[in-house]
């Protein structure tokens, strides 16, 4: 037997095994507790203001075996979002990804609370950046409030903090 032969058959006996521990051991990937902490959020929901006035649609999925949460936003003025939430089980934190249909962009990475998702993020360089925190909180009544603030990253007070989006999630009917 060739000196190559020999390497391609010690090759293919260990990864053979590899392969079917990979495939056929433990439970499926993204299906520990951690990935379900969005699960408050999932469904299509009627979005509000406080005082009820429709702001937009919004339908939350399970993606990729449960690896991700799609978010699909469609405002009452027609304009489109769309993020993409995420566990990193490296560095235990969620991430959202969001792009609306104007280019703007947002990256955030979250930590999970009894019955809430926390972003945080940052956005813009120089005088123009600007810090974002986005909440997720489901309330008694199962409806989900979602609350961004936003601030000049120069100034970490709190009275330099604007309300940048406040709704109400109520299931769709």
């Amino acid at each position: 037997m060739s000196l190559r032969a020999h390497h391609v058959l010690l090759f293919a006996a260990l990864a053979v095994p590899l392969t079917l521990q990979a495939q056929g051991n433990g439970p499926p990937p993204c299906t520990a507790a951690v990935y379900r902490q969005l699960d408050f959020w999932i469904g299509s929901w009627r979005v509000t203001d406080s005082t009820g006035k429709h702001l937009g649609d919004n339908t939350i999925t399970r993606a990729q075996g449960g690896c991700l949460v799609k978010e699909q936003w469609r405002s009452a003025g027609g304009s489109d979002g769309e993020s993409m939430n995420f566990f990193n089980p490296s560095t235990r934190t969620w991430h959202q990804v969001w792009v609306d249909d104007s280019g703007f962009v947002l990256m955030f990475v979250g930590t999970a609370e009894p019955n809430a998702m926390v972003y945080r993020g940052s956005a813009g360089t120089g005088p123009r950046a600007q810090r974002h925190v986005l909440s997720l909180r489901l309330q008694p009544d199962g409806s989900v409030r979602q609350l961004w603030e936003t601030w000049p990253a120069a100034d970490s007070s709190a009275a330099a903090r604007t309300v940048s989006f406040d709704g109400i999630y109520r299931r769709s009917k």
